[in-house]
């Protein structure tokens, strides 16, 4: 009986010591986000109400446009381990019509500022 309660002991403490994966918490952090037009626009001037951020392929969050735009930032949350954030400035009626993407840089939460180029709605 002994044995088996030790082997039962055992095993209980090598299936604490793998990793989960998948299903776990990841570390995040509050990266400052920002974006800037590449023709020099404003939100205003460009037509564009939102901006949509995605974090590695995954919706991350929507923001009005004014508020990250010309040296503000927004917050948005991200894990330690993101690799790429992607933005769609969308016109009033969901069209995109800016996109950028930017790598998030280290470390982090250092401010990130993304390049929206015109896409003509594409």
């Amino acid at each position: 009986m002994r044995r088996v309660q030790a082997r039962r002991a055992l095993f209980a403490l090598a299936l604490a010591a793998i990793p989960s994966s998948g299903c776990g918490d990841a570390a995040t952090v509050d990266l400052p986000l920002g974006w800037r037009f590449a023709d020099g626009r404003s939100c205003a001037d460009a037509s564009v109400a939102t901006v949509r951020a995605s974090v590695d392929g995954m919706a991350a969050g929507t923001f009005v446009c004014a508020q990250g735009d010309q040296g503000r930032f927004v917050t948005l949350s991200i894990s330690t381990g993101a690799s790429a954030i992607a933005l769609d400035a969308t016109t009033a009626s969901g069209t995109v019509i800016y996109r950028g993407d930017a790598r998030p840089m280290a470390p982090l939460p250092s401010p990130t500022t993304v390049t929206l180029y015109f896409t003509g709605g594409n």
